[in-house]
């Protein structure tokens, strides 16, 4: 585990309420922890100096643009160092790859990406093989159905607050250029004002701020998290694909309202695949997250089977919008298709 830098009370706090909305002002942070908004500018960029928070983005639930997520778990094989570098750097610059991680367990690799039909799935899959597969002694691939985010309660309070989620049936929604354009921006930094937006768009301040809104109350931006290094703070991740023998709509309420109540678990996933559902927490120690799951199986053992455990000790990407350059490219195009048509 890496080196701690020193934390106190306020520090914490200041990520914790970033973490719950990464955008919040300096006058309001510093409001809700107790500081002047000076003392928490000084404090915010020290967090990001020492490594502490490495980003901030926007959550886009992005199968109301069309897109669904699939999971797949790689074990490799006959890898050097360097080969496995190389590896990570083909996920880490796929456009449809939202979060690529090291681990440890049954499998070396998770990576999920994006499609909007198994076709693109297919042509995923086949391009791995085909660029990193001499290395890929086997691979699981789950689709994921819905995706509930608990935040850091170990943080903070969190009673009361939304939990976002994205996935399950939901209304198809139509993005133009412009919001492309923004959507962009949020999700390679949350933290960006509205006034560097509209400079780097061509639009004026008031209308970035209405289209950031709109964004908001369709569903689309579900909520603007902090990435934070879990070794800084002295955390670390851990996840377990859980089986079960079926789960019904009062089970599942059950499982949300458990996993609410456990500060360490940030994110439940419903899956389909080789297991049901993965229960994910930013635990102390190994020790901790088996208390978790012990609490998991005796609250469930009516439906629960089985669960295998990994342990995540690297994430190599996290971005909620990586077709951002291919959706805009696409509107470009038909734009200025349009306009040699007329």
């Amino acid at each position: 585990m890496k080196k701690m830098p020193k934390l106190d009370k306020k520090d914490f706090r200041i990520l914790h309420e970033l973490d719950y909305n990464a955008r919040m002002g300096l006058k309001e942070l510093g409001k809700k922890v107790g500081l002047s908004p000076q003392t928490a500018k000084y404090r915010l960029d020290r967090l990001r100096r020492e490594g502490v928070i490495k980003g901030s983005m926007a959550v886009v639930d992005f199968h109301r643009l069309g897109f669904y997520t699939y999971r797949v778990y790689l074990r490799l094989q006959k890898a050097t160092e360097k080969e496995e570098k190389v590896i990570v750097d083909y996920f880490v610059a796929h456009p449809k790859t939202i979060w690529v991680v090291g681990a440890s367990g049954r499998w070396d690799m998770e990576v999920v990406f994006l499609a909007k039909n198994p076709i693109q799935v297919n042509g995923f899959l086949r391009g791995m093989k085909g660029e990193v597969g001499e290395w890929v002694k086997n691979y699981s691939m789950s689709p994921a159905m819905v995706n509930y985010h608990f935040g850091r309660a170990y943080l903070g309070e969190a009673e009361g607050r939304k939990t976002p989620k994205y996935g399950g049936e939901v209304p198809a929604e139509e993005l133009d250029l412009a919001d492309l354009r923004i959507l962009r921006e949020l999700s390679l930094d949350a933290r960006v004002s509205n006034q560097e937006i509209a400079g780097k768009v061509g639009m004026s301040f008031n209308a970035v701020k209405e289209r950031i809104r709109g964004m908001e109350r369709r569903g689309i931006i579900q909520a603007y998290r902090i990435f934070i290094d879990l070794g800084r703070i002295g955390r670390t991740f851990y996840k377990a694909m859980v089986s079960t023998g079926g789960v019904g709509e009062e089970e599942e309420k059950r499982m949300v309202s458990f996993c609410m109540r456990e500060d360490s678990i940030v994110y439940l996933v419903e899956t389909a695949g080789e297991w049901d559902l993965e229960v994910e927490a930013e635990v102390r120690d190994e020790e901790e997250f088996r208390g978790i799951m012990g609490r998991f199986r005796n609250a469930f053992s009516g439906v629960m089977r089985d669960y295998e455990v990994l342990h995540i000790y690297r994430e190599h990407k996290i971005n909620y919008f990586p077709m951002a350059d291919e959706m805009i490219a696409e509107l470009e195009g038909a734009g200025r298709v349009k306009k040699r048509s007329a």
